[in-house]
């Protein structure tokens, strides 16, 4: 996830934030479409009938085709927010509030797509056709694209007027006139300084711009200002890797606690154990407007802050939340292992427990409250405190801190599971869940959790915000 983004932002660089992302949205379409085609070629065919070389090389050749697709088509994520977040003018003091709550809401309907996912398409995949079901993220992701872009004259886009960037967008066409660039008006400048990119001529020869002596000195001073803006926030960007990295039990270590709990409501069904991902969805759509409708309004009128809290403040509330989840996790897991031993279940591994699943809905809802506090703030954060055109670049480390942090919690999880199953020991993560520790891995996490927020705060506390740009007349353009 991490070297997507940042090859996406360099792309952004030279094609602006709109053209990248309808080819990323074009690759979203095409491994959604290779998805299709694989599930419905083989659709309805046995496993005698598949053969024992099955599946075939172009059915290969699709899947995992269609897989890389979806990481480099992700990459949309970033681009689509930046330009989303690019139509608020943040010298405007309700369009600037407006901005945060953009993210807050943002988050809130990926959510709601999510529970809109968990509810139908396992159902459609496992009774009726998984080909239907690829078919129908593949006719969302369409029909999300003919709306984008009927909506293409509403919106604002960065221009530059000489050494100047200015946010444009049309207007009325006078009548006798040609749309031109005179048929368009300025919002409002884009900062009150000249905001070279990092990758141009600048940096491409290594040497300073013709010109003007004191000219190259003030360039080369700006482009050495902007190079600090971004690099002053990698302590803090590190330091938020040790959430992300508690991060990915979510669908990993999570779901196995689940599959050995009892999950059936009433007396005929039973819900599947990937399904309980919706408690988190739930969690955050409900705190994302919780927090945006209520929460911050409160906090305003005591902080007389527009925001409510700061952005650091927010993600350190989320960073202590995210400790006691582990916590939690912890203790659930101790209790599980309790009634396995009580019931004489540790040695059969496929055993249901008897313990409802509802036990885990404290550590899926609190991790829904995480989420809207860390990832939103960490996007917000990011994108506020880089230079305006490394925007794109500031929202890829929020997205590239999670993709990193699931990396290092499978390099984690493979140097445990290697160190405790020396010998003749049951490893903490043993195929049989029963004879397993995770409790133990959880309060590790816990305490790397710990160790991450105390060095987040002693980082937060010396943090100096990145002044917010001051507005121009348009004569000064």
């Amino acid at each position: 996830m991490g070297w997507r983004s940042f090859t996406c932002t360099n792309f952004w660089s030279i094609c602006g934030r709109f053209l990248p992302w309808l080819l990323q949205v074009n690759h979203h379409c095409c491994h959604s479409l290779h998805l299709v085609t694989g599930a419905s070629d083989s659709q309805g065919r046995t496993k005698n009938e598949l053969g024992p070389e099955s599946p075939a090389m172009h059915i290969k050749a699709l899947f995992f085709g269609s897989l890389y697709l979806i990481a480099l088509a992700q990459g949309y994520n970033t681009f689509l927010q930046a330009f989303g977040a690019n139509q608020f003018d943040e010298k405007h003091p309700e369009e600037s509030k407006a901005k945060s709550s953009f993210f807050n809401w943002w988050f809130c309907v990926g959510a709601m797509g999510a529970i809109a996912t968990h509810l139908i398409l396992p159902y459609i995949q496992d009774n009726i056709n998984w080909g239907i079901g690829f078919g129908i993220p593949f006719l969302a992701v369409i029909v999300g694209l003919i709306l984008f872009l009927l909506g293409n004259k509403m919106y604002r886009f960065p221009a530059t007027i000489g050494d100047k960037e200015v946010e444009i967008r049309y207007g009325k066409k006078d009548k006798g006139f040609k749309k031109s660039i005179s048929a368009l008006y300025i919002v409002a400048p884009s900062s009150s300084r000249e905001e070279s990119l990092l990758h141009g001529e600048f940096l491409k020869d290594g040497s300073p711009p013709a010109g003007d002596d004191s000219t190259n000195i003030n360039e080369t001073s700006s482009k050495t200002k902007e190079i600090k803006e971004v690099l002053r926030l990698f302590p803090i960007w590190v330091t938020c890797l040790t959430y992300t990295i508690g991060h990915a039990q979510s669908c990993t270590l999570f779901t196995k606690q689940a599959t050995t709990l009892d999950r059936s409501i009433g007396q005929s069904y039973s819900i599947p154990t990937a399904a309980l991902r919706i408690i988190i969805a739930l969690s955050v759509a409900f705190c994302s407007i919780i927090y945006d409708r209520i929460f911050i309004p409160i906090a305003r009128r005591i902080t007389r802050y527009p925001y409510g809290i700061t952005m650091l403040q927010r993600i350190g509330i989320g960073m202590a939340i995210s400790v006691l989840n582990m916590v939690i996790a912890a203790v659930i897991e101790k209790k599980r292992l309790k009634t396995a031993r009580d019931f004489g279940l540790l040695d059969i591994s496929n055993a249901t427990v008897p313990m409802t699943f509802w036990w885990l809905a404290p550590q899926y809802l609190l991790f829904g409250l995480v989420d809207v506090l860390i990832n939103v703030g960490m996007q917000e954060f990011f994108y506020d405190q880089v230079p305006t055109e490394l925007r794109c670049l500031g929202l890829s480390f929020s997205q590239g801190a999670i993709g990193i942090g699931d990396f290092l919690s499978s390099f984690l999880v493979s140097m445990i599971d290697k160190i405790t199953s020396q010998g003749s020991r049951e490893s903490w993560f043993s195929d049989n869940l029963n004879r397993a520790h995770v409790d133990y891995f959880y309060w590790l996490l816990a305490g790397i959790g710990v160790v991450g927020l105390i060095a987040f705060v002693c980082l937060a506390k010396s943090y100096i915000y990145r002044e917010p740009n001051n507005i121009k007349n348009d004569s000064d353009v």
